[in-house]
């Protein structure tokens, strides 16, 4: 289904970087992370488990964000940070 949202320019700059880093169209990132939102957590989750993985989305948010450059080029930013 097509539609049009209003996206904060940061979460969209984001979600393109991610979009690039794993070569995977923002269609899906979007996809993704909406469902992952939606999806309620299930009942007698382990506690330990989801530290884990809470620790492990961390490091990955930590990580140097390389394709910075591209997704710059590709949006059209300038050298104010908007579009130009």
């Amino acid at each position: 289904m097509k539609t049009t949202i209003e996206i904060r320019d940061d979460l969209f700059r984001a979600a393109k970087i991610r979009s690039v880093e794993t070569r995977r169209p923002l269609k899906e990132i979007v996809e993704m992370a909406l469902a992952a939102y939606l999806t309620p957590a299930p009942r007698g989750a382990d506690p330990a488990q989801e530290a884990r993985i809470g620790a492990i989305l961390a490091a990955l948010d930590a990580l140097p964000v390389r394709a910075e450059q591209t997704v710059d080029e590709l949006l059209g930013y300038n050298d104010e940070g908007t579009f130009g």
